[in-house]
């Protein structure tokens, strides 16, 4: 860079102002190299034959090739950029739905084990409740019977003695309601 300014102050054909302003803008190319088509020791031999005014239309024109040419590779690693970020988004997309699917899957799968285990729970109290029902009506029948029988014994002894007081009293107490 000091290179640079020394050789455009030592050139009596560029005004002070001029080269100046060209050593501005040439350390303005030198910072943002990484943005610029050329390497910095290309720009620098440019500044270089700029300021001695040996850049020839040839050489323009080479130049102008070139960063189109550089502009062009630029262009189409921006588009690949896009591409793999359009994919990558994609698949970002793709795999978020599908993590989705998986828990929506798992609830789903939780929420029928735990409405089976309610259900089983609500019908195995209905079973226990109907079996008790049905001992107590079994209990119910057997005490039945046993009333039914001793009437029977009770007729049988009257119809034997020909008691009718005791088939009036085995009547009576037959119709009678237990508690």
């Amino acid at each position: 860079m000091l290179g640079l300014r020394k050789a455009l102050n030592a050139s009596s054909a560029v005004p002070q102002n001029v080269a100046r302003r060209l050593t501005v803008v040439t350390s303005q190319l030198y910072r943002g190299a990484s943005e610029a088509c050329f390497s910095i020791t290309e720009l620098s031999r440019l500044a270089v034959r700029f300021a001695r005014g040996l850049i020839v239309s040839e050489e323009l024109g080479r130049l102008q090739a070139e960063v189109d040419r550089r502009g062009a590779e630029r262009d189409a690693a921006r588009l690949r950029a896009l591409e793999a970020e359009r994919k990558f988004r994609v698949t970002a997309a793709a795999l978020q739905r599908w993590r989705g699917d998986i828990a929506s899957f798992r609830w789903q799968r939780l929420i029928t084990k735990a409405l089976s285990r309610h259900t089983l729970r609500v019908v195995q109290r209905r079973l226990a409740s109907l079996r008790s029902r049905i001992a107590r009506q079994a209990k119910l029948l057997q005490a039945t019977k046993q009333r039914l029988a001793a009437a029977k014994r009770v007729i049988t002894v009257a119809a034997e003695h020909d008691l009718a007081g005791v088939v009036a009293a085995a009547a009576a107490a037959q119709a009678e309601p237990r508690a």
